[in-house]
């Protein structure tokens, strides 16, 4: 199971690395490995880059994904956040919180989210 972790950048500190770094470190400690973290974009195409680049490759991690798992101070005001729930929404995929006990169902109405149920992610198949 791949999983892409989603949150706000634009306007954090750092980019909101740290959330994101944090996040991916708990996630391996539940025993997932195949982890798409977009903190890290920056390294493989360079600075400088307008948006949209970083989007573009962001979003092509994204759709090769099976569920996608938020950072813990999500934001869907954040358009990058917003455009990949949107996506993924679209594609039928799992939209999650990670806890330190496992992965839980995120609930959408508009712009606000809520935790919901625990979820068991091995029930998901990898579509491609």
């Amino acid at each position: 199971m791949r999983i892409y972790i989603s949150g706000p950048m634009t306007g954090y500190p750092n980019l909101n690395r740290n959330a994101f770094y944090a996040k991916e470190r708990q996630l391996r400690v539940l025993g997932y490995k195949d982890i798409r973290n977009p903190a890290i974009i920056e390294k493989l195409v360079g600075s400088g880059k307008d948006y949209a680049d970083y989007l573009r490759l962001a979003v092509n991690w994204l759709i090769t994904c099976d569920i996608l798992v938020y950072v813990d101070n999500v934001k869907l005001s954040s358009r990058g956040c917003y455009a990949e729930t949107l996506l993924a929404e679209s594609l039928k995929m799992p939209i999650c919180f990670c806890k330190d006990d496992g992965l839980y169902k995120a609930v959408r109405d508009r712009a606000i989210l809520t935790c919901g149920d625990k979820i068991d992610p091995p029930l998901f198949k990898r579509r491609l």
